[in-house]
């Protein structure tokens, strides 16, 4: 079930901001922008699990899988600026039932992006990166992953 954005509750908050009665900081417009952005990730949930079933299969090592992943979480942020300064794209915004779940998995996995680096020695060396596949396994159990398998060219089965 979809819920709509609350553009008019939104439109009052920016108003109040620009007469200085509430700050950027605050709370209640805080959550309604982020929420914009949580929903633009979840509208590309299926590209987000292709990339995180290719690290978890070892298709792709640590470092594309960052690379790869920050670009479309900065790609899905620019896009919700956008919507975010157009009403009448607001005015039929719609929010998904359960787009709170897979944006914590994404917040989550971000932040382990940004934790771990790589050591360049003539070959890579990822530090942590055992251990964010772990954690990307422990968390996008908790999603509903698990229905978005595809079919991979090897025959090794997942861990």
């Amino acid at each position: 079930m979809e819920k709509y954005f609350n553009l008019s509750r939104y439109k009052e908050l920016l108003k109040l901001q620009e007469n200085g009665k509430i700050s950027f900081f605050d709370l209640e417009l805080l959550s309604l922008k982020a929420s914009v952005a949580q929903q633009m990730y979840y509208n590309r949930k299926k590209d987000y699990f292709i990339l995180i079933d290719q690290y978890l299969s070892r298709v792709i090592p640590p470092y594309e899988f960052r690379s790869k992943f920050l670009q479309m979480e900065k790609e899905d942020s620019e896009k919700s600026t956008i919507i975010l300064e157009d009403f009448q794209e607001l005015e039929v915004f719609t929010l998904a039932k359960d787009f709170e779940k897979f944006s914590d998995l994404i917040g989550k996995i971000s932040t382990l992006c940004f934790e771990y680096s790589e050591i360049w020695d003539g070959t890579i060396v990822v530090t942590g990166s055992n251990l964010i596949l772990k954690k990307i396994r422990k968390f996008s159990s908790k999603v509903k992953f698990r229905r978005f398998r595809f079919k991979r060219k090897t025959s090794k089965p997942l861990r």
